[in-house]
């Protein structure tokens, strides 16, 4: 799903909001995990 689909999904600036901020914190978590995987290979 595209971006701008999901923005037009969420009618309320809230719910985007809130939305954008759990996601941004799934992403670095997701990334921070991959990082501690990458140090624990090597």
């Amino acid at each position: 799903m595209s971006r701008d689909a999901k923005i037009q999904g969420l009618k309320e600036y809230g719910v985007y909001r809130k939305s954008e901020e759990k996601t941004a914190s799934q992403i670095a978590t997701t990334r921070d995990r991959d990082i501690e995987n990458t140090k624990e290979k090597k």
